[in-house]
């Protein structure tokens, strides 16, 4: 893991706000937030109700395995390391690797690769959830075999919404982590920075985290 932190560097928030009425995947409950507290003097409360992929979230093993490591099996080493932004090539819905994309993952060695669509521009309109990109499956046995570890991408799915999930069965069933819903990611540079994801503190499959770059 290559990591370098200094007061110099820049934060980039790549997470979305957790809020009322924000998008959901299909079929996954709906966010709800609801401030209580005291009749007698001011003590603010919060009640929150969410699944475990609202908003920017991180898919481990368990999301699709039985067996595989959910987030509290998780070293804290995996959630903080080296990370590198790519725009991949798109052949109608798929994103493939370019061989000199490969050759920079070869050469630089990141912890996390982190594809770069600008789908997230469409974070609230319908069709953010039924017509983004994913990443091929030929692509996806490329980060296999070059041993990254985690990816992250700017929109709901890194596997098409109409298939079998191949893509994270594929990286899951290899103990990929998968980053989905991020956001700013044209703001980050296509060289190495430092990436933090800190999801909740879970004995679960996914969790909501708040993804941040240092530049």
């Amino acid at each position: 893991m290559q990591y370098f932190a200094s007061q110099q560097q820049t934060i980039i928030d790549l997470t979305h706000q957790i809020e009322i009425d924000m998008p959901v995947y299909p079929g996954d409950p709906p966010v709800k937030i609801r401030q209580i507290g005291s009749s007698d003097k001011y003590i603010v409360t919060t009640k929150i109700f969410l699944g475990s992929h609202s908003g920017t979230h991180i898919d481990t093993p368990r999301h699709f395995y039985k067996n595989g490591r959910d987030l509290s099996q998780i070293a804290m080493q995996r959630f903080i390391g080296s990370a590198i932004k790519l725009k991949l090539a798109k052949v109608g819905r798929e994103l493939h690797f370019q061989a000199h994309q490969l050759d920079k993952l070869k050469l630089q060695a990141p912890s996390w690769l982190l594809i770069a669509t600008g789908f997230d521009s469409l974070w609230r309109e319908p069709r953010y959830f039924s017509d983004h990109p994913c990443l091929s499956i030929a692509a996806a046995q490329q980060l296999v075999d070059l041993g990254i570890g985690g990816i992250g991408i700017d929109c709901p799915s890194v596997d098409a919404p109409d298939g079998n999930y191949p893509v994270h069965r594929l990286l899951l069933s290899n103990d990929f982590l998968i980053l989905e819903n991020l956001t700013n990611l044209d703001k980050l540079p296509e060289t190495l920075f430092n990436l933090i994801v800190l999801p909740l503190k879970l004995a679960a499959e996914a969790a909501p985290v708040r993804a941040v770059a240092l530049i």
